[in-house]
């Protein structure tokens, strides 16, 4: 009789815990903050310089004939009668110079004398005038303008996202198991044995085949016997 151990296969579940990803959908709100370009009129003072006319007074010398008085010695050549004298008693013991009429001659004399005269002259004088002039002054208007600047404005939307964790889960799959089991069987075996025959000298034949049971403890693992077969 001989014991081996036949191998049997059959599966069995092995399971290995492994986690995925579980995502869900929501909405997130995203603000961000923009610059809005915003403009105000206003108003400014531009001035600008004009010109007025206007008049002063002012003054121009000129001349203007004048007169004036002064004396002159005026000379008037006139011819008079001139006699000669002599001397003469003047009956009280006395004498003195007397003309002698029958001794004349006309004689020219030159009489001078002042006289009042009147001349002209250029008297200087200042003679007022209206001279036209341009005054500047300044003339405003207001004048609009924009004025513009940066207005931050924070602008939210809403965007699609998703939130995924970690899911344990269990990752099972057949794996097929060798089982030895021990079997207690009659198997026939060729084995080779010593004959010896007379006169041989010891020689070895071979078996004639003949063959027996036995069992071999030794071959219990692997269910075979050397040289033998089942």
């Amino acid at each position: 009789m001989i014991s081996f151990f036949p191998a049997f296969f059959f599966c069995r579940k092995v399971c290995d815990t492994k986690y995925r990803n579980k995502c869900e959908p929501y909405q997130d709100k995203v603000c961000k903050t923009l610059q809005r370009r915003q403009c105000d009129t206003k108003y400014k003072k531009e001035c600008r310089t004009e010109y007025t006319t206007k008049y002063r007074t002012k003054y121009r010398t000129k001349t203007r004939t004048k007169y004036e008085t002064y004396t002159e010695n005026v000379c008037k050549d006139n011819y008079v009668k001139v006699c000669e004298k002599f001397w003469k008693s003047d009956g009280y013991g006395g004498k003195k110079y007397v003309e002698d009429p029958h001794n004349c001659h006309d004689v020219k004399k030159t009489k001078c004398s002042p006289v009042q005269k009147k001349r002209p002259y250029q008297e200087p004088y200042q003679e007022p005038y209206q001279e036209p002039y341009q005054e500047p002054y300044q003339e405003c208007d207001d004048v609009p303008y924009e004025d513009c600047y940066n207005v931050p404005e924070e602008k939210c939307e809403y965007v699609a996202k998703q939130r995924c964790s970690k899911i344990p889960y269990e990752d099972c799959k057949d794996v097929p198991k060798k089982v030895c089991k021990e079997v207690h069987k009659k198997v026939p075996k060729q084995v080779q044995r010593k004959v010896c025959e007379s006169g041989s000298s010891g020689r070895l034949t071979s078996g004639g085949g003949r063959r027996r049971f036995g069992s071999s403890r030794g071959n219990r693992r692997s269910g075979l016997s050397s040289g033998g077969y089942y």
